[in-house]
């Protein structure tokens, strides 16, 4: 009902109840493509199989290097502590830093890809 208000849009009766199904399932499906895109780059930055033993021989007991957090700012060091480290909500992380939540979900998906690229280019070195 939030987002109909939100959108501003009138819709008859025997409307209303199909969009609120469609909003509440096309909210469904975005939250668990995003769950899943995050658990696959948590996936790649803390686990290590056989394969990424040989791609990552530079990433040992997964730790990652001082080299690459040293590329990251402060306030990226800590979105990433909060969020994995500590297992904070964006709720919570958004309270504490005194930042709206889309901002903090945007700069955690920034931080995401631009860590996923310093460790690319720390492979390939």
């Amino acid at each position: 009902m939030v987002k109909l208000i939100e959108a501003n849009i009138i819709l008859e009766e025997n409307k209303l109840r199909p969009w609120i199904y469609k909003v509440a399932l096309s909210k469904f499906y975005d939250k668990h493509r995003r769950n899943k895109r995050y658990d696959n780059i948590l996936h790649e930055l803390y686990t290590h199989t056989e394969k990424s033993n040989t791609d990552y021989t530079k990433l040992s007991d997964n730790k990652l290097p001082y080299e690459v957090l040293n590329q990251l700012s402060h306030y990226q060091l800590q979105l990433i502590y909060l969020k994995y480290d500590e297992m904070r909500s964006i709720e919570f992380i958004a309270k504490e830093l005194h930042f709206s939540q889309a901002k903090i979900k945007i700069d955690l998906f920034r931080t995401r890809t631009h860590l996923k690229k310093l460790l690319e280019k720390y492979k390939n070195e």
